[in-house]
């Protein structure tokens, strides 16, 4: 290996290529970044390995099992393996997880000298969808993570300051990343019936959380024929699924999952992309949106104006009757639409540039402090 590079490890998500949500399209684009430079290994789950072989744009993968039987057991028991290769591998120093629940592994690669870089996922405790016992659970890795590893990443300055406030340590902000082309066509727009610029796109995944079922009971209240699409699934959330489907109108188009291409292309060519999460960090769905030059209607909750600044609408928080309104302000002015998709393509280009936060990842892995926990003034990407 050339002198100068270093291996970094990447665990605690599904796998690479990117076929599920927002961690594990962070760890593919940062990943392929790093490994210019550097010896990357990417831990995939064995029933989630979408790659034959062993190598994926320059990435190691390593696919290791795990025990498939509910989410969070999935997680912990592939991340715990992980963590179990890279101790017998001395030469990989930089461990980068993601994650706040795989907080049990940290202790462990701390003690055999490992740097461990831990993304964390938002204040999950506020989820509606978890009970008393997973929100306790995530109330507990949250602090763990901040007593335990020697970095925590948030993606958004609110719950960064929450860390610093509640917990100490050394934490850092750094939002995800959008990608700004993609090929041309419109062969996914077919598939579905759709036509450019005529329809209304939302994309996540179906849990109570992100305001899915107030959003179509909203767009039910519309006079118009442009239909509204919902890109996303989950498997553990069946009757929420099919009380949305019972929900919509024939307006409404579910597409389930779509990634890579097919999914930038719907991306592309929406009027406008709309939210309606009761709770966020950075967005990966509306930084993708934004990067692809959407207009972009969201939720005013403080994490989503974080994210958008003056480059996107907001709704009052939680007032969908304003939402209605909104909606048909932007299905009525062609103009304003235009202009607030200009503005966000070029607030995503200047914050949420994946080369430079692939170099703030890596400037935390390879700065000359190895064991920094006192108090620490992050330098802001955008700030």
């Amino acid at each position: 290996m050339a002198a100068g590079k270093k291996k970094i490890a990447i665990m605690g998500i599904r796998g690479v290529p990117s076929n599920y949500g927002g961690f594990e399209t962070c760890a593919e684009q940062t990943a392929v970044r790093y490994s210019v430079d550097h010896k990357v290994y990417v831990f995939c789950r064995k029933h989630c390995a979408y790659k034959e072989g062993h190598k994926y744009r320059g990435i190691n993968l390593i696919t290791l099992p795990s025990l498939n039987i509910r989410s969070w057991i999935d997680t912990l028991s592939h991340t715990f393996l992980c963590a179990l290769y890279v101790l017998f591998r001395p030469d990989i120093k930089i461990i980068h997880l993601y994650s706040e629940v795989n907080f049990p592994v940290i202790l462990m690669l701390r003690l055999f000298g490992k740097k461990v870089v831990v993304t964390v996922d938002g204040l999950q405790w506020k989820r509606v969808q978890w009970g008393r016992m997973a929100k306790l659970y995530y109330r507990l890795s949250a602090y763990c993570c901040a007593k335990l590893a020697e970095i925590v990443v948030t993606d958004s300055k609110l719950i960064q300051k929450h860390y610093q406030d509640n917990y100490g340590g050394r934490i850092e902000y750094i939002p995800y990343g959008s990608d700004f082309t993609c090929r041309q066509g419109q062969q996914c727009l077919e598939k579905f019936g759709l036509k450019p610029r005529k329809y209304i796109l939302f994309v996540g995944r179906l849990v109570p959380d992100k305001g899915v079922y107030e959003l179509i009971t909203t767009y039910n209240k519309l006079e118009t024929d442009i239909p509204l699409v919902i890109v996303g699934d989950d498997p553990s959330y069946t009757d929420y699924i099919k009380k949305l489907k019972d929900t919509a109108n024939s307006n409404v188009i579910f597409t389930g999952y779509v990634f890579g291409q097919d999914y930038l292309l719907l991306n592309k060519y929406p009027s406008f992309y709309v939210s309606a999460s009761f709770i966020e960090g950075t967005s990966p769905a509306l930084v993708a949106a934004m990067g692809m030059g959407n207009c972009v209607l969201v939720n005013g909750i403080v994490e989503n104006l974080e994210t958008i600044l003056d480059a996107g609408l907001a709704y009052e928080e939680n007032n969908f009757d304003d939402l209605k309104e909104k909606m048909e302000l932007l299905l009525s002015d062609e103009k304003l639409v235009a202009q607030y998709r200009s503005k966000a393509y070029h607030h995503a280009q200047a914050h949420y540039n994946w080369d430079a936060i692939s170099k703030r990842y890596m400037d935390l892995f390879f700065e000359n402090r190895l064991n920094p926990r006192t108090e620490h003034n992050p330098s802001m990407l955008d700030g």
